[in-house]
């Protein structure tokens, strides 16, 4: 019976092993799930298709908004813009930061993108 539990927590440590080395994220861009994302920050996962656009991008901070429980339309406002360039295949990505100011979360969200594509982006926006 001994032998029998012993195989078994090793079987399961090896699962675990084999788990922990296949992981999943989903894609920044594509919302995808992916195994083995490229991890560009934190927030950040990436499929192989998107991290080659995100390596021949030249990524600038374009926009950054403060948003609280009260006042959150900044932000969904920012999220359509970067599923706008998305769609424009403008590369893009939100990093979100929190800060607690007077007892209320604050969330300080930047928008990310190719600034050689100003041009485009300039031209969505009108």
């Amino acid at each position: 019976m001994i032998y029998f539990a012993i195989f078994f927590f090793t079987l399961l440590i090896i699962a675990g092993y084999i788990v922990s080395k296949n992981k999943k994220a989903l894609c920044t861009l594509c919302e995808k799930n992916v195994h083995n994302p490229v991890k560009i920050n934190d927030q950040v996962y990436l499929c192989d298709l998107h991290n080659k656009f995100y390596q021949e991008a030249k990524i600038k901070p374009f926009l950054c908004v403060h948003c609280t429980p009260t006042n959150h339309e900044s932000g969904i406002y920012l999220y359509e813009l970067f599923k706008l360039f998305i769609k424009h295949e403008i590369y893009s990505h939100i990093i979100t930061d929190y800060d607690l100011i007077d007892d209320q979360i604050e969330t300080k969200q930047t928008l990310f993108l190719d600034y050689e594509k100003v041009n485009e982006v300039i031209r969505l926006l009108k």
